[in-house]
């Protein structure tokens, strides 16, 4: 009985010293640096692993491989070893300088390093994500030369032993034999440390604190900015039962009492306003009546800290507002094309400007009716097309859509885009997730017939592809050429295998050319113990994909789950019941991503109209963001 209690405790030890760590370790990033994983970095130099450069970590830059080998060494402690046994340990090689000959003379002469000649090290080449590779994984003990594993697929080797996960693959294979960024190779090295050495039954990290290259007083300073090692090492046995109450003493007093994280400059903190949530302020309603609605929505907004409004105006090819191009809105009145004697748009941009917020005009391009909702109204161009047999409108069993190959409906939506920024002072347009409506080939094998019998050689996915970027590129040229300052972002589903093969949406060009967006907001909407696709993993392959510098990542984030089942996430399908913190700890680690810009929560009536049963959680959610 007093053994498990004992034990009770000091699991409740443990787990309490886990939680101070990680809320004490939330301002220790230093301001000036930047980095997907500049926590790693700064890990490894609390333990004396990484000491950087005069200009700091430069986590954006690339490294040679003389730097790779120096990085090494000071990775395995020997840096002092090495300098002491210059003058014994040898190298062959003629172009390597002087300030790294001792670091590379230790690695070769213990077969950690080759060069690219028998006289040559290439010091100057950068270094490629499967040659660092290869060494750590030599330095774990693993030959590639005795059979271990593949030189040219250390990477899946390491993924095989756990020292990668299915992200990291994904971006490191994705630079090919190009350049590793000091990030990335900060993330090996941390990665590292926790696998086993070969044959024997402890991790590097392990090995290096036996061996004394990293002392107690490095490893506590680590440790309390670093949670995953601390419970790492509470696992493992390294810290005494008094150790755990000492350590406990001394992160009471860095312990926040209201824990508070400075906003990031710029930082987009929106929520998304559906058709659904209008439809409970919109139908039938007067001016006022309205108008008093919108209030009430904004000033719950802006007291959860929020600052920008997505709002769907063009749901279902028709418009909130008076258009030259698409009828009055079903959803105002309940029938399409009648008016509701205002106009709703210019109420909720005005308001949310009164507020404080920034206001996107949200519009989805090609949706013209989900299902069979609502007929269409004789003033809609959807009805003439979809009549007249020019395939420019096409009927599915799912809904009724604009054909994305017609050049006509190209000029349309963008005309329609244009409509909004110079008729309303909108501070962005948003599409959401709705391109191609079905992969079935045959609804426009008739254009892409055409195309070919033209002289086009693309295959008919990639044509639709093609079909999505021109208008892409026509709205955002369109928008920029009237009004720079005004944000073209698109909201795609958050797993990019979908957007590409079932939408025909190349997010990858987007994200690595100009001319496409501004900002990309995946819908994100995967908890982090979701079986197939956790949170994190997408997070950092979304991250990974923008190569445009100038592109922002928005994080469209699941609101809707709180307090629900995840009916299809695996082990992860309860994760959001009883949760408190969920949307709060996804921001934060977004907030780690280089390209971040802020996030986007779906939807409103979820967070300020959530059933009874889930209020108190909700409420609890939307204090913890206010940060």
């Amino acid at each position: 009985m007093h053994e498990a209690m004992y034990r009770y405790l000091k699991n409740i030890l443990m787990f309490t010293l886990i939680l101070t760590i990680t809320f004490s370790s939330v301002s220790l990033t230093h301001g000036a640096e930047s980095g997907i994983y500049i926590h790693y970095a700064e890990t490894l130099k609390e333990l004396g692993l990484f000491q950087g450069t005069d200009q700091g970590f430069e986590l954006s830059r690339k490294s040679n491989r003389a730097e790779a080998g120096v990085m090494l060494v000071r990775l395995l402690g020997a840096e002092d070893l090495a300098l002491k046994e210059a003058d014994k340990n040898l190298h062959p090689f003629v172009d390597v300088p002087q300030w790294a000959s001792p670091h590379i003379a230790y690695l070769y002469q213990r077969g950690l390093t080759n060069g690219i000649s028998s006289t040559l090290y290439g010091s100057k080449e950068e270094i490629t994500p499967i040659q660092y590779t290869t060494m750590l994984l030599r330095a774990l003990g693993y030959k590639d030369e005795a059979g271990d594993f593949d030189y040219r697929k250390a990477l899946d080797f390491a993924y095989e032993i756990g020292m990668l996960d299915d992200t990291e693959l994904y971006v490191l294979n994705s630079m090919g034999n190009g350049g590793i960024l000091r990030d990335y190779m900060a993330m090996l090295s941390y990665k590292s440390l926790f696998e086993e050495m070969k044959n024997q039954d402890k991790s590097l990290i392990l090995a290096l604190i036996e061996d004394k290259v990293i002392s107690p007083v490095k490893v506590e300073k680590a440790c309390k900015i670093d949670s995953f090692l601390t419970s790492f090492l509470l696992a493992e046995g390294y810290f005494s039962d008094d150790k755990i109450k000492d350590l406990l003493s001394q992160t009471e007093d860095v312990m926040p009492q209201d824990e508070k994280v400075v906003f990031q400059d710029g930082e987009v903190r929106a929520v998304w306003i559906s058709y659904l949530d209008l439809q409970k302020v919109l139908p039938n309603k007067s001016k006022e009546e309205f108008r008093n609605s919108i209030r009430s929505m904004y000033k719950n907004i802006a007291d959860a800290t929020l600052n920008t409004v997505i709002v769907q105006v063009r749901p279902f090819g028709d418009a909130l507002y008076p258009s030259n191009y698409f009828p009055w809105s079903y959803i105002i009145t309940g029938t399409e094309g009648i008016s509701p004697g205002f106009d709703p748009l210019e109420i909720m941009l005005e308001e949310a400007h009164n507020k404080g917020l920034k206001f996107e005009a949200w519009i989805n391009p090609y949706r013209i009716r989900a299902g069979s909702k609502k007929t269409l109204s004789d003033q809609n161009q959807a009805l003439t097309w979809l009549n007249d047999g020019s395939n420019r409108v096409i009927e599915l069993s799912s809904g009724i859509y604009y054909n994305p190959a017609s050049k006509d409906v190209q000029e349309l939506i963008t005309k329609g885009v244009m409509e909004i920024v110079k008729n309303y002072d909108v501070d962005g347009i948003h599409f959401d997730d709705y391109f191609y409506p079905t992969t079935n080939l045959d609804f426009d094998r008739i254009y892409y017939q055409k195309y070919v019998e033209n002289g086009g050689s693309l295959s008919q996915a990639d044509w639709r592809r093609e079909n999505v970027n021109q208008l892409i590129r026509d709205v955002y040229s369109s928008i920029k050429s009237y009004n720079p300052s005004v944000r073209f972002g698109i909201s795609p589903q958050g797993i990019i295998e979908k957007n590409y093969n079932e939408q025909y949406i190349d997010v990858e060009k987007w994200l690595s050319s100009s001319g496409y967006i501004d900002y990309i907001c995946p819908q994100i909407y995967f908890g982090y113990n979701h079986s197939t696709q956790p949170y994190e993993k997408l997070l950092k392959q979304w991250n990974g994909l923008i190569k445009n510098e100038n592109i922002k990542l928005y994080i469209g984030l699941a609101a809707y789950k709180l307090g629900n089942e995840d009916t299809w996430a695996g082990n992860g399908k309860t994760e959001w019941i009883g949760t408190t913190d969920m949307l709060q700890r996804m921001i934060r680690d977004g907030r780690l991503q280089s390209h971040y810009g802020g996030f986007v929560l779906f939807r409103y009536d979820s967070l300020w109209n959530p059933p009874a049963n889930l209020k108190s959680q909700i409420e609890k959610e939307l204090k913890a963001i206010r940060q």
